[in-house]
């Protein structure tokens, strides 16, 4: 799976460049959509990745901005065309939570993700019998169908871990992700078991907050950070208002304080062990 590159990856890709040769052509976004019989809206979407150009439109944009050469050109008929695709986890848009798949979708391009988790097992360190019982729990309304669905999205998510390099995660979660009995005894079990083995993988690193440290940092709700090769990174935060992409540089420094403050104040990893193996003894 080296080098694999989601639509999502591509587009902004696109985006970014398309940015780059205007400013080296030292166009305003309006005047790169009147010379193209665009709007300056339109060039500002294709710039963020937000909508696509046609074949056509791009080649435009490339004779506005002075691009000549094929070979480079071929290159930004190759972004558009990987751009154009459709990622796995399209199929599934029907039963996905609004904006997930985007996140899917930057996670499959992100070299490492930090995240911080204030109530549960992060999904990509869930077992099937977990995510099962915690989605037919919070989410009544759907079909087991459905549910099931949404089951095979958590599995298929941790593909990123066999790929080459495989995706570096670290986790910092609340105590109270290990307490909580999700799926009964049996299921918390297998899930304890679980963290463990994931554990003693090189790529991944899983931190616990005790009880003890009483409030902090992270109460305000879960976030992430996703890092990439050659992007800037962008953070995810999960609250009570909903799911919130955060691409500010402003936005991302206080992420990654966040993260900081919280994993220095976490176990280690072996007390971190030895706490999720105290957990799952008491539940035997």
């Amino acid at each position: 799976m080296q080098g694999q590159r989601s639509p999502s990856a591509a587009r902004r890709q696109l985006g970014a460049r398309l940015r780059q040769l205007r400013d080296n052509a030292r166009l305003t976004g309006k005047a790169a959509g009147e010379r193209t019989g665009t709007t300056h809206a339109t060039i500002s979407k294709y710039e963020t990745g937000k909508r696509l150009p046609e074949l056509e439109q791009l080649d435009q944009l490339l004779d506005v901005y002075n691009v000549p050469d094929e070979s480079e050109r071929a290159v930004f008929h190759e972004l558009l065309d990987d751009a154009s695709g459709d990622g796995w986890w399209e199929a599934y848009d029907d039963v996905l939570p609004h904006k997930f798949g985007t996140y899917i979708g930057l996670e499959l391009d992100a070299a490492a993700v930090t995240a911080y988790e204030s109530t549960l097992i992060h999904g990509l360190l869930e077992t099937p019998e977990y995510a099962r019982a915690l989605l037919r729990a919070v989410r009544v309304t759907q079909y087991p169908d459905e549910i099931e669905r949404l089951v095979e999205v958590r599995m298929r998510r941790k593909d990123l871990f066999h790929r080459s390099p495989p995706l570096r995660l670290t986790v910092i979660m609340e105590e109270a992700a290990i307490h909580r009995p999700v799926g009964g005894t049996e299921v918390m079990q297998d899930q304890l078991d679980y963290l463990l083995q994931m554990q003693r993988e090189e790529h991944i690193r899983i931190h616990i907050l005790p009880f003890s440290l009483g409030a902090h940092i992270g109460l305000n709700g879960s976030i992430s950070l996703l890092s990439f090769e050659d992007e800037p990174p962008v953070g995810y935060s999960e609250g009570p208002t909903g799911n919130n992409y955060l691409t500010k540089p402003r936005d991302i420094s206080r992420c990654k304080l966040i993260l900081q403050r919280l994993e220095e104040a976490a176990l280690s990893t072996s007390d971190t062990n030895a706490l999720i193996a105290e957990a799952a003894k008491e539940l035997r």
